[in-house]
């Protein structure tokens, strides 16, 4: 399932289930484009309540802008954020988004 809304200020929400396995598990994505910045949410409970994830702790250059994230639908814990911008990498992670490698 994917959701997804662009404001007139700029900022835009995309929202993936995770797989199958994992019901009520919810990411977003709100990117902001004026202040070109990009922020991850976790939801643990079909969206009633989110939690920004700090992907750069987790290995993410700081100021990285993504606009998607795909989970994979064999495997719970193994999530792909893709950049949309040229100078910043697309990551993937292994342990649900604690941890993030670039992809190259």
């Amino acid at each position: 399932m994917a959701v997804n809304g662009q404001s007139d200020n700029g900022s835009r929400v995309s929202v993936t289930s995770l797989a199958a396995n994992s019901t009520g598990i919810l990411y977003a994505i709100l990117t902001d484009e004026i202040a070109e910045t990009s922020e991850l949410y976790l939801s643990t409970n079909a969206g009633s309540s989110w939690t920004k994830l700090d992907v750069e702790a987790g290995g993410v250059e700081t100021g990285a802008r993504f606009y998607d994230i795909a989970v994979d639908p064999a495997n719970d814990d193994h999530l792909v954020l893709a950049s949309y911008h040229p100078d910043y990498d697309s990551y993937h992670s292994l342990n649900g988004g604690s941890t993030w490698t670039a992809l190259q």
